[in-house]
Formats: C-alpha cells, sequence, structure tokens
C-alpha cells in the first residue's frame, strides 16, 4: 500500500501463495510450483526441463489429419533477423498469419505459436516420403 493505495494483495495459506493485483489474481504457488495468469513479458525464458502445453486427446474435438502440409510448408518464409541488436531466426507473424492463422497471436505485437507448427511439419515430411517412395518405384 502507498498513500492508502493498495497495489497488490498477498494471501498465504499453509500450502499456497496467491498475488493479486485488485480482484485479478496474477499468480499462485502451490509448494514449488508457481502458476502464472496472463502472459510473461519480460524477455527469454529459459528451463532446466521440458516446456510443454497440454495435447490430450481427451482435451480436442474435430480431430482431422492436416491436408496439403507440403503446400503450406513451401508458402513459410524462414528468415534472419536482428531485434534488439541481437541476431536470430524465425519467422513473420505477419506472414505467418495469412497461412497458418491458428499459430499466431495478438496483442501489442504479433506472436507466433512455433511449437504448433510441428504437425504441419510432420504431415509435409509424410507427403514428401510419399513422393519420394513413388518416385523410387517408377525408376
Amino acid at each position: 500500500q502507498d498513500d492508502g493505495t493498495t497495489f497488490c494483495n498477498l494471501t498465504a495459506t499453509s500450502n499456497n501463495l496467491i498475488i493479486k493485483s485488485g480482484s485479478a489474481t496474477v499468480m499462485t504457488t502451490s509448494g514449488a510450483n508457481a502458476i502464472f495468469a496472463g502472459t510473461l513479458a519480460s524477455g527469454a525464458i529459459t528451463s532446466s526441463g521440458d516446456v510443454t502445453a497440454f495435447s490430450d486427446m481427451r482435451l480436442k474435438t474435430d480431430i482431422k489429419t492436416i491436408d496439403n502440409a507440403l503446400n503450406r510448408v513451401c508458402d513459410l518464409r524462414g528468415v534472419f533477423f536482428t531485434k534488439g541488436g541481437v541476431a536470430g531466426t524465425g519467422v513473420i507473424a505477419q506472414e505467418i498469419e495469412n497461412i497458418l492463422p491458428e499459430v499466431v497471436h495478438d496483442g501489442e505485437y504479433k506472436s507466433v505459436a512455433y511449437g504448433n507448427i510441428v504437425g504441419v511439419l510432420i504431415e509435409a515430411i509424410k507427403e514428401l516420403r510419399s513422393q519420394v517412395k513413388s518416385l523410387q518405384e517408377s525408376s
């Protein structure tokens, strides 16, 4: 609190710490685990373990194999770039949005869920394998 204005509220229980900004929960801890609400935006995130996303079949509906994946991949453009004085590689969100809008997220700046491109790459490789096999059999 500063001059009667509350900036955050901390609630501690025997197992949890809850940090709120106004009525919105910002972070909850349970033991050594922290769950953040919203967006973490302060540079690189490094983990000594795996970074995962829920991908369980039980959470998904309308599951369909990606068709024409090779054409989609061929429409993608990988780029070298400099951002903040640091060299990098990747894609341009606005270009990806035209091909795979599902992997682009809006905000002040557009972002790309790179891991969500993997399914298209897998199906494109399978299409290439099928083409190579067909060519080998016709030789």
